[in-house]
């Protein structure tokens, strides 16, 4: 029996080999460049029916050690980005690839629409710019005994680039492409010892910026100049900074010969460039110095081999629900950002739809983008969703939209149980900036397990325990207490499949497994084998003094739900006798709440303490401590908190609770 994993690569190679017998003018003749299209996607062009048992062609693909495909052979595959983005400037010129505000000050004025024209002349612009002020690199063929990852790929050089939030990350990226670079694309939100290391550890020399970063590049650059920066090697480390045009510089307004005659020629094929590093991004560094990850040309297209998987319990790959106008609100230096602003546009015909880049995507601006962007739907980070769901007026414009992504963290259960109910369209899109995102399904019921993973049964994909303190006295006790549930830690082994939908030893092709540090529970109703529940990270369980695990996450999450002023609950205390609680309220509160609203949300704490089975794990009213509102919570760029941070940010008043409770 042909696996399942081999009929989707089967269909992968013959769907594209197809696309290259037809003109892309015949592909989309039923595209008129709107606001709702569809995305045109292989199982489109030929699908083969499903598989009667995926359980029993997993097991198949299991008994052989040897595949028919092998996941680097890649000829006659996916198109490259930037052929991709040539062939419909030339032959669906006005195809829509994204759209942003008219005014950035005034939505309502309306929002133009970027074609993959405008994009191409962008792309070339910035193209040309590029080698006019870093040079020509070296002949950028891809060398076989090169790392795939890209990361010691000399004639591939590096320049960073610190935007703003709007697409030049995409055209700079594609422009990388072209000329033969590789992107740095740093979080701007980066302490500055990590902006330090990954400019030096991606031997890159050149940073590119706008005019609202130069204070930041310039004060990287200082680090460099310092006496101590030198010692580390035998000569000075030679940086220098340039400021890129302007967007409207190298948009097109007006459409002349003489911006046509500036294209810049890209002939690479997939086999010949699909290894070809381009950008380079990084975790969050939440708990230590930010990990390198270096994307190839095919480890963008990840999400595109995905889509090809077959339904599975009649759910069709969730990726595939990437289409319309999407609202991203994630920073467009973040991987999730480029998804939104790049992958998903190019091979799923999304519209990606940009906010304005001078203001902070809060609800207010959010809401304004609902009602004024003509969206089809929005990938949002879950602490603006909550603030959204929590106002009458905003969520009924949220809920106008066909579907609503969230990614970054666990959604706090009251938001999510309102847009699961009311629509049935909020949909999880946690994955890991490793893999861009794992092979998964969309999961049999939204309405109830909207806050699920539907995963492929993918060779190579193992769950864990983790030996959860507390997990077995509550199995044996019968008592609700879900808190002390077993955890799985989600662990990817080297096979063809992994190899192929995900992109693990794409970035790091010496490892044969790969812990994800992720944790999980399953789904309770056999019935739904194969989804499992995100419980947060190895990083979230506090080892209290006596090594009692306790699992602060599921917590922190019932806590957020359990009183209306209560934001986000951050619980440590590692190698303490008893935990702490940080409490952020919401923007409403007052700066000092008083003792009779303290002593309600202390009331409702009690309630969720009573269900734990471990006094030493109770919180403490004592120990409890409401943050103030001029030092906020440390958060990442996709909207998590920082823990570490967050706690390094409290030290002084943590220990001060701890001294008071001990006296």
């Amino acid at each position: 029996m042909q696996s399942t994993f081999s009929k989707a690569i089967s269909r992968l190679t013959s769907f594209w080999r197809k696309k290259g017998r037809q003109t892309d003018a015949k592909q989309n003749k039923e595209d008129d460049g709107s606001s709702h299209n569809e995305p045109v996607t292989p199982q489109e062009e030929e699908r083969e029916p499903p598989s009667s048992s995926l359980q029993e062609d997993h097991k198949s693909s299991r008994k052989s050690s040897s595949s028919s495909y092998h996941p680097h052979d890649l000829k006659s595959m996916p198109q490259l980005i930037a052929n991709i983005v040539d062939q419909h400037a030339t032959n669906n010129p006005e195809k829509i690839f994204a759209s942003i505000p008219f005014d950035n000050d005034d939505l309502s004025q309306g929002f133009r629409d970027i074609t993959y024209l405008d994009l191409r002349k962008a792309v070339d612009k910035a193209a040309y710019w590029i080698e006019q002020t870093l040079g020509v690199p070296p002949k950028n063929t891809h060398s076989p005994d090169q790392q795939a990852d890209g990361s010691s790929d000399s004639k591939f050089p590096t320049f960073a680039f610190y935007g703003g939030r709007d697409l030049r990350y995409s055209i700079f990226v594609i422009a990388a492409m072209k000329t033969g670079y590789k992107m740095l694309s740093p979080s701007l939100l980066c302490a500055m010892d990590a902006h330090v290391y990954l400019v030096k550890e991606t031997d890159c020399h050149n940073l590119l910026c706008v005019p609202s970063t130069v204070p930041l590049v310039e004060e990287i650059i200082a680090q460099f100049q310092e006496p101590q920066a030198e010692k580390d090697s035998p000569s000075p480390y030679t940086i220098s900074n340039t400021i890129v045009p302007e967007l409207l510089d190298i948009l097109p307004i007006e459409k002349t010969q003489e911006e046509e005659d500036r294209y810049y020629p890209y002939n690479k094929r997939w086999d010949e460039a699909c290894h070809d590093p381009c950008l380079i991004i990084h975790t969050s560094g939440s708990t230590g110095m930010p990990k390198i990850i270096y994307y190839t040309q095919r480890m963008l297209a990840n999400p595109l081999f995905q889509s090809l998987q077959p339904p599975i319990n009649d759910q069709p790959p969730l990726v595939n629900e990437w289409h319309g106008r999407i609202f991203t609100t994630v920073p467009p230096f973040h991987l999730l950002g480029y998804a939104g602003f790049l992958v998903c546009p190019i091979y799923f015909n999304c519209v990606g739809v940009m906010a304005p880049p001078g203001r902070l995507i809060d609800a207010n601006l959010a809401d304004e983008m609902h009602r004024y962007a003509r969206l089809d739907g929005g990938m949002y980070h879950p602490s603006l969703l909550q603030d959204l769901v929590r106002d009458e007026h905003k969520r009924q414009e949220l809920g106008k939209l066909k579907v609503i992504f969230y990614s970054g963290s666990p959604l706090e259960t009251t938001t999510g149980q309102w847009l699961a109910s009311n629509f049935g369209t909020v949909r999880n899109l946690l994955g890991s900036t490793e893999s861009f995102g794992w092979p998964v399904a969309r999961v049999i019921d939204p309405v109830n397990d909207w806050n699920y993973i539907h995963f492929y049964p993918t060779n190579g994909l193992h769950f864990e325990p983790v030996g959860l303190e507390g997990a077995k006295d509550a199995k044996k006790s019968g008592k609700e207490n879900d808190e002390n549930d077993e955890l799985y830690e989600l662990i990817v082994r080297r096979t063809p499949e992994t190899e192929t939908l995900t992109n693990i030893f794409l970035s790091r092709p010496h490892l044969t497994e790969w812990p994800t540090r992720d944790l999980w529970k399953p789904h309770s109703d056999p019935a739904k084998k194969g989804h499992w529940l995100y419980r947060g990270r190895t990083d979230d369980l506090v080892v209290l003094s006596g090594e009692i695990k306790m699992y602060a996450a599921s917590l922190e999450d019932k806590i957020s739900s359990a009183h209306p002023l209560i934001r986000t609950a951050l619980i440590g205390g590692n190698q303490r006798k008893w935990p702490f609680l940080l409490l952020e309220l919401v923007d409403s509160a007052t700066a000092s709440p008083s003792s009779a609203t303290l002593d309600d949300i202390w009331s409702r704490l009690e309630e969720i303490n009573n269900r734990y089975t471990h006094g030493s794990v109770r919180l403490h009213r004592s120990l409890v401590l409401v943050v103030d509102k001029s030092r906020p919570f440390v958060r990442l760029a996709k909207g998590s908190v920082a823990r570490n941070p967050t706690y390094a940010l409290y030290k002084q008043d943590i220990d001060d609770l701890y001294a008071a409770m001990e006296k």
